[in-house]
């Protein structure tokens, strides 16, 4: 629904967690209605609302899911997919000192 921008029908109830002043937030203000997300402290906030049920779509970047993949299970046990589509780009990169390798 989310990946869609579907607001009705099956999709009415969609509720997705995102951190507040990111982009995802960014990016969740400009193609949703607000009613439609709900405001996380932290990835591991809003994973745990997406587990107990509050919401039933995260915002995160990719390396955020990956992590919780490995983390929770959750996608292996088959309860939760992970969406294809790229939302938005962070320009954002792992840097590790020439000294540390």
């Amino acid at each position: 629904c989310a990946e869609e921008n579907k607001l009705y029908g099956e999709c009415a109830s969609l509720k997705i967690c995102v951190t507040r002043s990111t982009t995802h937030h960014k990016f969740l203000e400009a193609s949703f209605p607000p009613d439609y997300f709900t405001f996380v402290s932290s990835f591991e906030g809003g994973a745990d609302m997406l587990f107990n049920g509050t919401c039933n779509v995260i915002a995160a970047d990719k390396s955020q899911i990956r992590w919780s993949e490995l983390v929770y299970n959750a996608i292996r046990d088959g309860k939760y997919i992970r969406g294809e589509k790229t939302m938005t780009k962070e320009p954002l990169a792992m840097v590790t000192r020439n000294t540390d390798r």
